[in-house]
């Protein structure tokens, strides 16, 4: 267990954890797990038995939901500090999506039991899971209206944007080693309109295509396009 006290500080950088005192969760720690996952693995497979929450250390995840990879479609990217499996947690039901993790990924494992202990020992941390299920909820809702109320060229430019901010908290020029299959579900168009945007944006010389990645070479320029697109 003494190997997991370093972690103590990853922990913290979620806001769950940050309000928990640490003595009660140095407590929890004793059921922590370590778990590193390759580039495809499936961290959380849908419908099977909801028995912990994973605290994403290093790496990226995607959350999708569907029969399977190839028949589903893709909820969130998931980051450093952000946690897997919460809603499983409120409604003590089986895992509703599969988490698969798009890089070499390290994961903190705490089971079921160890998660409740934690949150009912302290009333902030239980307030503060509350505001991550409704933030999750917000990105539900928002990602839905922007289908309704966004042009499709809009919805691929702030999903770029976002990216951006995922991988490397904006850097330019950046790159992005995201599936296009995957981007495109998220913006909520098909592969082909997804190329079509990204090679009128690749003329104007503010992205660069590549077989694996794209390259955004001008992320002001970007973001002005996307905010004045009708």
């Amino acid at each position: 267990m003494s190997e997991l006290f370093p972690y103590i500080t990853h922990l913290k950088q979620n806001p769950l954890f940050d309000k928990c005192p640490e003595v009660i969760l140095s407590k929890n720690l004793k059921g922590v797990e370590k778990v590193s996952f390759q580039k495809n693995d499936y961290i959380i497979k849908q419908s099977s038995p909801y028995n912990g929450v994973y605290f994403i250390n290093k790496g990226v995840a995607k959350i999708i939901k569907g029969e399977n990879e190839n028949h589903s479609s893709i909820i969130r990217y998931v980051v450093p500090g952000e946690l897997i499996g919460v809603s499983s947690y409120i409604f003590e039901n089986n895992y509703t999506f599969s988490a698969i993790a798009l890089e070499k990924t390290e994961t903190l494992f705490m089971p079921a039991d160890n998660f409740q202990q934690m949150v009912s020992s302290n009333s902030e941390s239980a307030l503060e899971l509350m505001k991550i299920l409704c933030y999750n909820i917000y990105l539900i809702e928002n990602r839905t209206n922007g289908l309704f109320y966004k042009t499709t060229k809009q919805r691929v430019i702030e999903l770029l944007i976002s990216l951006c901010q995922i991988n490397g908290r904006g850097q330019n020029p950046h790159t992005l080693s995201y599936n296009l299959d995957d981007i495109a579900s998220l913006a909520g168009t098909t592969k082909n309109y997804l190329y079509k945007v990204i090679n009128e944006l690749s003329k104007s010389d503010i992205l660069t295509l590549t077989k694996q990645s794209i390259r955004i070479n001008n992320l002001q320029r970007l973001k002005f396009i996307g905010e004045h697109e009708n």
